[in-house]
């Protein structure tokens, strides 16, 4: 009974507006419309306006010497990286130990610098390639520090830098930047 219902005021709807268009017949108009048209009150208007909020000029507070705005942060409250060779990848879980004990886990960032030559696109691509070996080598290595409450963040970048080369290929990794790394240690009971 909806769809019929819908059905028949959609072709009320449409029927009404054809014999508008079809004879002429101008809309209601009110004395705001009237004192505002300016002579055409057959046909409806649309107008889009844009504010540039303030001066004609942008002001010069908020931009650098390239004439770009401030460099915005990433999620990690961090100013975003204006090298568009790099490749952000997802936080890799890594696995944190002393003694052979599990002791935790620290979650770390991992920033990709594609080398040159290397279209970006296609290192795009690979990326969840790489995140599968940095993955894979952070759960058969141990990256963890001495005393199993951090990551050694050299050790890491040395040894995922070595893996992306061989997985990826030799010429694709520049480098690998490791950014903050958020720790959550086991509590043992």
């Amino acid at each position: 009974m909806r769809i019929f219902l819908a059905i028949f005021f959609t072709i009320s709807c449409a029927a009404a507006a054809s014999a508008f268009e079809m004879y002429g017949v101008p809309p209601a108009s009110s004395s705001e419309h009237d004192s505002s048209s300016s002579g055409d009150s057959d046909s409806n208007r649309f107008v889009l306006t844009f504010s540039r909020g303030g001066d004609d000029e942008p002001s010069e507070e908020n931009h650098d010497e390239t004439g770009h705005g401030e460099v915005a942060a990433d999620a990690h409250g961090e100013e975003a990286s204006e090298d568009n060779r790099s490749i952000s990848l997802p936080t890799v879980v890594v696995p944190l130990s002393r003694n052979d004990r599990l002791t935790g886990f620290a979650f770390v960032t991992v920033a990709w610098r594609v080398g040159d030559g290397i279209d970006i696109w296609a290192a795009r691509d690979k990326a969840h390639i790489a995140l599968d070996a940095l993955i894979r080598s952070a759960h058969t290595t141990s990256l963890s520090d001495e005393s199993g409450t951090g990551v050694d963040l050299v050790r890491a970048e040395e040894v995922w830098t070595e893996v992306l080369r061989a997985t990826i290929g030799e010429n694709w990794v520049d480098s690998i930047e490791l950014s903050g790394s958020d720790t959550r240690l086991l509590g043992r009971r």
